[in-house]
């Protein structure tokens, strides 16, 4: 067996994107239940969940595992992290009183700020005490070269059960294998490009069936014709500090907005996006007349995954590029206008570029670079599954989820959507300096949810 294993395109193109403001880490805060999970001590059992984690590793890919580059062709590659601490992976931490959810929310923020360390596995789990109402919650973050697709979490995933468990007594035992050394990462570098040229030839040969003109038309559409947004106040460079908010709503209640407006939950969750942006910019000196003439538009993710949802990597690297009408004032209208734009998107895949890059390394860094230059979109926001059943961490019952996406150069504001036992868990993400006033945009979207259920409910009283 090997004592590396290469690092695939995709996935070097999210190390490839991070920079010293953009942290392609994929997270997400975790509300607990405390009181079956309280140590003798009367704190969180911090050694009950580091023997939870210590139990799951083996299942988790790369998480004892960190990157080693290769000499002269520089691609990185899987090792055994020898020092391995599970320690330093999964910390412990508490919050001032009151421990309420805006400092929670700050915690959040200060944690996703923070690059994880290239020279250590790459994830962290930060279990907080002292939440209120007697919650405790856990904030973990994976680098998404880790990660399945766009947020496939196994981390997380991995954790927690369907229904209450015990603390585990045995533990697998880990033997690190040895550092390879350079004569084995060159000859293995110069083996994999001897045979890339042949597995791309046969990937082309299989994909040919598969809409192979169609696919080329989206990836080029992606890199020189993906349009240009207008330049908006989310639109300048970020900075590595971020604010990181959230909020729930009933699916129940998307759904039947959905079902009364004969749209789909997608376009009334894009909608409620629509609206808070128009009321964004309205507040930064953007009035609505001026926003009738601008170009603003959103990139959703065509498979982004989910928590426990099955993987799928060919999807993981299509995209769709859909208008906003956020100078729609009337929220039913906006809803119809949104629903067309969806109907119209553009698609955009990566997938024959990133094969390419296995002829020349980098490639796949410099054309998403070139991708997010374009200002092809000025948001994005990102559709998640989850499961309708509970979860637990041991005994303790998972209450809520929010998930975090990284933010691109030039988009201070990411959005992702999950549902959990028929509540949609809202996670914003922006960049610190640039959306100071984010949680103004959250309540925003909350209220234009609550709008277009008021109209849509007037209308049909009409009828």
């Amino acid at each position: 067996m090997k004592n590396h294993d290469a690092i695939d395109q995709e996935r070097r193109m999210m190390l490839d994107l991070d920079d010293g403001h953009v942290h392609m880490h994929v997270a997400a805060a975790l509300i607990f239940d405390a009181a079956t999970l309280r140590s003798e001590g009367g704190g969180i059992d911090i050694d009950a969940i580091r023997r939870r984690v210590a139990a799951n590793l083996y299942l988790i890919p790369h998480a004892q595992q960190r990157i080693l580059v290769t000499p002269i062709e520089g691609r990185p590659v899987w090792v055994d992290d020898r020092s391995f601490n599970l320690q330093y992976h999964v910390r412990h931490t508490h919050l001032p009183l009151p421990g309420d959810d805006r400092q929670l929310k700050r915690l959040c923020g200060q944690i996703a700020s923070q690059e994880l360390d290239r020279e250590k596995p790459l994830w962290e789990l930060w279990v907080v005490e002292g939440v209120s109402e007697d919650r405790f919650a856990i904030i973990a973050k994976a680098h998404q070269c880790m990660t399945g697709g766009v947020w496939s979490f196994d981390l997380v995933d991995r954790l927690l059960s369907e229904v209450p468990e015990e603390v585990p007594q045995e533990l697998p035992i880990w033997y690190p294998r040895p550092r390879p050394s350079d004569g084995e990462l060159l000859a293995s570098a110069l083996r994999r490009r001897i045979g890339a040229p042949i597995a791309a030839i046969q990937r082309s040969i299989d994909s040919a069936g598969e809409g192979l003109p169609e696919r080329l038309r989206a990836a080029l559409r992606g890199v020189f014709d993906a349009g240009e947004s207008s330049e908006t106040a989310l639109n300048q460079p970020i900075g590595p500090h971020r604010r990181i908010d959230w909020m729930t709503f009933d699916e129940a209640t998307v759904t039947d907005l959905a079902n009364r407006s004969a749209s789909s939950p997608d376009a009334v969750i894009t909608s409620a996006i629509a609206g808070a942006v128009g009321s964004f910019l309205e507040r930064r000196g953007t009035p609505i007349v001026q926003q009738q003439e601008m170009t603003i538009r959103v990139c959703e993710p065509a498979n982004a995954g989910g928590l426990r949802a099955p993987e799928d990597r060919a999807s993981a690297l299509s995209w769709t590029v859909a208008e906003l009408p956020i100078a729609d004032v009337d929220p039913v209208q906006r809803l119809q206008d949104t629903a067309n734009a969806l109907e119209e998107a553009d698609s955009i895949s990566y997938g024959l570029f990133l094969e390419a890059s296995e002829f020349l390394p980098g490639l796949s860094g410099v054309i998403a670079r070139r991708q997010l230059a374009l200002r092809a979109s000025n948001l994005t926001l990102t559709r998640l599954t989850g499961p309708k059943e509970p979860l637990y961490l041991l005994k303790a019952p998972l209450l809520e989820i929010f998930p975090v996406m990284p933010l691109v150069p030039r988009q201070a504001l990411r959005v992702a959507v999950l549902c959990y036992q028929g509540r949609l868990h809202w996670g914003f993400n922006s960049d610190w300096d640039q959306v100071p006033d984010l949680h103004d945009l959250v309540q925003a979207t909350s209220n234009g949810l609550e709008e277009l259920g008021k109209a849509i409910g007037s209308e049909g009283a009409r009828a």
